[in-house]
C-alpha cells in the first residue's frame, strides 16, 4: 500500500458542482483533491451542457466551447408552434465534455489536485477525520459528494437517495440542415417525453443536440422515441444526411432536495443532494452557485469555526414548493389534445416564459458569488 495523502477537504466528482466547490475551497487557501472516476473530467458527461444566461454569466466560458440561442419555439403534439423570447436573454449550448475539461485546468491552476481514475467506494471516520480507503489512502477533515443522483458518498454514509428521476437521453446529430443555429426547439407529445419534453437546439461544431426526458422508461423502445421525433423533425428540417456522431443518457433527480443530506464532516452537493429543478430538471446554474457557496461554507468551518455548512446550506436552498407542485402535474403527463388547446392560451404562454426565461419559479436566491474566471488567492 502506498504512502497515504492528507488534505482539508476531498470532493468526490468532478461535475459542475464539485469542480466550484474545490475551487472556492482552494481561493481559501485550503489544501484540496478532487476524486473523478473516469479517466479524465469529461469523459462521459450526462448532461445536454446547455447553460441558461445566469450559469453563462457565472461561467464566463470560453467563445469557442459554446453556441448562443435566442429563441425557445414550443411545439404541441400537433406542432402547433408558439414562439418564446426575452429582451437580453440567451442559453448557451456547450460541447460538455471539454467545458468540463476546461474547468478543471481552471481548477487545477487553483492549486486542487484532481485524480481521475479514482474510484470512491468507502470511507470511514479516522482520528477526527475521514480517512478515504483505496490503493491510496487518502485523509481528509472534510467530505463533499458530488457524484451524481446515484451518490457513491450518499450510500457510504447513510444518507438519503434520490427517489424519483427522469430519464434522460440525447444523439448528437450531423447533417440535420434547415433547422436553424437560432432556435431551441421543444416538443410536447405523451407518445415521445412523458412527463417532460423532447428538444433539438444547434450545438457546437455543426452539430444537432436532439434529446428527450421522459418519466418512465417502460412500455416503448428508446428507437420507437428516436423515430417519432425524427418524424417531427422531417417537417422542420432536411433530415436525409443526418448521421449521429454521439449519444449520452443519464438520469436527472426530479424529487427536490433530499434529507438527510449530510452526516459529520460529510455533505452531498449538486444532483446528489437532488439539488436541481424538479419541473424542468434544470441543475447546472444550481450547481455553479450552490456548489460555491458550499464550498464557502466549509471554508468557514474548517478555518474560522462558522456553523456546521449543511445547515447553512440548509437555508439558502429553496424547497422548490410550486415547482414539485407542477412536477406532479407533468407527471401525469396531461393529454395531447389538452396541450394542442391550451398551447397559446394566456395562461399557459405565461407558465412557459416563467419557465424558460429569467424569472425562474422557486429558485433559490443565492447572491455574491462572482465569476468562475475570477483568481484563485495565492497561497
Amino acid at each position: 500500500m502506498k504512502r497515504r495523502r492528507d488534505y482539508d477537504v476531498i470532493v468526490v466528482g468532478a461535475s459542475f458542482a464539485g469542480l466550484s466547490a474545490a475551487r472556492a475551497l482552494a481561493q481559501r487557501g485550503l489544501q484540496v483533491a478532487v476524486l473523478e472516476k473516469q479517466k479524465e473530467p469529461g469523459a462521459r458527461p450526462h448532461t445536454t451542457g446547455i447553460l441558461v444566461k445566469e450559469a453563462a454569466e457565472l461561467l464566463c466560458p470560453p467563445a469557442q466551447l459554446v453556441h448562443k440561442i435566442h429563441d425557445v419555439l414550443l411545439y404541441a403534439p400537433n406542432m402547433k408552434r408558439l414562439a418564446l423570447s426575452a429582451p437580453g436573454y440567451y442559453f448557451l449550448t456547450t460541447e460538455t465534455g471539454a467545458l468540463l475539461r476546461w474547468m478543471a485546468q481552471r481548477t487545477r491552476d487553483g492549486g486542487v489536485d484532481i485524480i481521475p481514475g479514482r474510484v470512491f467506494e468507502t470511507a470511514r471516520y479516522q482520528g477526527g477525520g475521514l480517512l478515504v480507503e483505496g490503493e491510496i489512502p487518502l485523509t481528509c477533515r472534510y467530505l463533499l459528494g458530488a457524484d451524481g443522483a446515484r451518490s457513491q458518498v450518499a450510500k457510504a454514509f447513510g444518507l438519503a437517495r434520490n427517489r424519483r428521476w427522469l430519464t434522460g437521453m440525447e444523439l448528437h446529430v450531423s447533417g440535420l440542415s434547415g433547422i436553424g443555429d437560432d432556435a431551441l426547439h421543444c416538443f410536447l407529445d405523451r407518445r415521445l417525453a412523458p412527463g417532460y419534453i423532447a428538444w433539438a437546439v444547434p450545438g457546437v461544431g455543426g452539430v444537432t443536440q436532439v434529446g428527450m426526458a421522459f418519466r418512465d422508461p417502460r412500455g416503448q423502445r428508446p428507437r420507437d422515441r428516436w423515430g417519432l421525433i425524427m418524424r417531427k423533425l422531417e417537417s422542420l428540417a432536411d433530415v436525409s444526411q443526418a448521421k449521429t456522431v454521439g449519444r449520452r443518457a443519464g438520469i436527472i433527480p426530479t424529487g427536490g432536495p433530499i434529507s438527510p443530506f449530510a452526516a459529520k464532516q460529510v455533505m452531498l452537493i449538486g444532483d446528489a443532494a437532488g439539488w436541481v429543478s424538479p419541473l424542468t430538471g434544470g441543475g447546472i446554474h444550481l450547481a455553479l452557485d450552490s456548489g460555491r457557496q458550499a464550498g464557502m461554507a466549509v471554508a468557514d468551518y474548517l478555518e474560522d469555526g462558522g456553523l456546521e455548512p449543511s445547515r447553512i446550506m440548509a437555508r439558502r436552498l429553496s424547497n422548490f414548493t410550486f415547482k414539485r407542485l407542477l412536477r406532479l402535474i407533468a407527471d401525469r403527463a396531461p393529454p395531447d389534445l389538452a396541450q394542442n388547446l391550451l398551447l397559446e392560451t394566456p395562461p399557459f404562454v405565461w407558465l412557459a416564459r416563467q419557465i424558460y426565461f429569467h424569472k425562474r419559479l422557486g429558485l433559490p436566491k443565492l447572491t455574491g458569488l462572482g465569476s468562475f474566471l475570477d483568481p484563485v488567492s495565492e497561497r
